[in-house]
């Protein structure tokens, strides 16, 4: 930004003249570029090992969720074997009726 030109205030957009500390219409302070730099964004570890975290639940709950649904469609193999014991039994006792 030019400061010959002047500051524009942040809050109603007047332009002011270089050297105003204060908006001439709204009186919000006005802040210099080079007083106050902008926080330059970086990769911090700790921003990395939330990511990390948050990847890791995701996949673990995608995991759950398929577990989940794979078990319910599974037949359980006792009680197939149970059924099949009893479809004999009842088949035996059948042939013992039978003259």
């Amino acid at each position: 930004m030019d400061e010959a030109q002047g500051l524009i205030c942040l809050k109603c957009g007047t332009m002011n003249a270089p050297n105003a500390s204060a908006c001439s219409r709204c009186a919000n302070n006005l802040i210099r570029p080079e007083t106050h730099p902008l926080p330059v964004a970086s990769a911090s570890p700790a921003g990395l090992m939330t990511y990390g975290l948050s990847a890791i639940l995701v996949l673990f709950g995608v995991i759950l969720v398929i577990l989940a649904f794979t078990s319910i469609g599974a037949e359980n193999p006792n009680k197939k074997a149970a059924a099949e014991k009893a479809a004999a039994a009842e088949k035996a006792a059948g042939d013992k009726k039978a003259p």
